[in-house]
């Protein structure tokens, strides 16, 4: 089977990334499927600290390490670049269609004019199966009042409610992104079938999690008795990185060694920067691939998640690495802490809390086992991707 993504929203598609049209790619392939993505060829600032600008990313068209035809279609006209990235019109995209000729297509959010030429497709080609899903939430997205009132509430708002019934199904990746869509763009459950896609990863064996971890714990220098915990993620202030450092340096114990891997932004850099260097116990690694950071949650005693959500979270628990946890949903915009209960993960709110549930955690390896052995009963219920991908291609 022929099945093509479309990621035109936003970020461009990074192969060696860890998010959810990756999974669902390689899932797609190891089901055998033959599998294109098409996505923008233009790569904001802010990501451009994270991708590695090698020949590949700048083709137009290629075959990735994983075997997935990658295309890269640039804007189609030349309006200033700020009007470009959010009114998303692409050069060749419904002849790029055409030419692929899928029989599933797989639509990565929504908010992209071009949505009117899948439409199109969608009516000369009545047979090709039509799928996609939600990304934005109210952690990530209307945040400026032109943002919400003037892209979200009107432009987004008039393609999507234009566009929405070709789909046979939207999947919604947290709760949060269920209620954006219905707030924002004024569907229901009523006027299309919606269903939750939990994928996080992929959930891996005693014996795979024991190697990684035997692998990275050597490379850090950690003994059997050091624990290791490990905060990752886009280090904005929500993530609450200054916090968890607090709450760290208050434990008197050098057997707890904190690594951070991620990206610190320039409003958070001084701070943090300052944070790290006054504990010995705290490295900071920097931005590592996906499978890197599955490597490192393997290696892992406790995953630190203080702030806002992340879904490095999903793949801690498909790692099997334990949880401290924020639930506060008006943190977490409606995201992952809808899908785990406090048995799953241990609760946090407070730097007091936090430094209570490293110590406490830290000292109990059982307690420990105990928290990943419940989550990875979600893990393996929602999160595999190996699980979830078949309802993806049928009616």
């Amino acid at each position: 089977m022929k099945i093509v993504h479309v990621s035109l929203c936003s970020y461009p598609f990074i192969s060696s990334w860890g998010y959810q049209e990756n999974y669902l790619i390689k899932a797609h392939h190891k089901a055998g499927h033959e599998v294109t993505e098409i996505t923008t060829a233009y790569i904001p600032p802010n990501y451009r600290e994270h991708i590695q600008l090698d020949e590949a990313l700048l083709k137009r068209e290629y075959i990735d390490e994983y075997g997935t035809k990658i295309i890269r279609l640039p804007y189609r006209h030349k309006y200033p670049i700020f009007l470009q990235y959010r009114i998303r019109i692409f050069k060749d995209f419904y002849k790029t269609l055409e030419k692929e000729k899928p029989d599933v297509l797989f639509i990565h959010d929504m908010q992209f004019m071009d949505l009117f030429k899948v439409k199109k497709y969608a009516k000369m080609h009545p047979k090709c199966l039509i799928k996609g899903d939600i990304h934005v939430a109210e952690v990530n997205s209307a945040n400026n009042l032109v943002s919400k009132f003037i892209l979200h509430r009107f432009f987004y708002k008039w393609i999507i409610r234009s566009n929405y019934k070709i789909f046979h199904t939207i999947y919604y990746i947290a709760d949060g992104c269920k209620e954006f869509f219905q707030k924002y763009y004024g569907i229901s459950d009523k006027d299309i079938h919606m269903e939750e896609l939990l994928l996080g990863g992929e959930v891996f064996s005693d014996q795979e999690r024991a190697k990684r971890r035997k692998i990275i714990r050597k490379k850090l220098g950690l003994s059997d008795s050091e624990v290791m915990l490990l905060h990752s993620g886009k280090l904005e202030k929500g993530k609450r990185t200054h916090d968890l450092l607090e709450a760290f340096l208050k434990i008197d114990d050098r057997n707890l060694k904190l690594y951070i891997i991620g990206s610190i932004p320039e409003s958070q850099k001084k701070q943090l920067e300052r944070d790290i260097k006054r504990d010995t116990r705290v490295t900071f690694l920097g931005w590592k691939s996906a499978d890197e950071i599955r490597s490192y949650l393997c290696a892992a005693d406790l995953y630190l998640q203080p702030g806002t959500q992340s879904s490095t979270l999903q793949t801690a628990i498909c790692c099997g690495c334990p949880c401290i946890l924020n639930f506060d949903q008006n943190t977490q915009g409606g995201g992952y802490c809808n899908i785990l209960n406090k048995d799953q993960a241990y609760p946090v709110e407070t730097i007091e809390d936090i430094r209570k549930a490293i110590e406490l955690l830290a000292n109990d390896r059982e307690k420990r086992r105990k928290y990943a052995k419940n989550a990875m009963q979600v893990a393996i219920k929602k999160f595999d991707y190996d699980t979830q991908v078949k309802r993806i291609i049928t009616k």
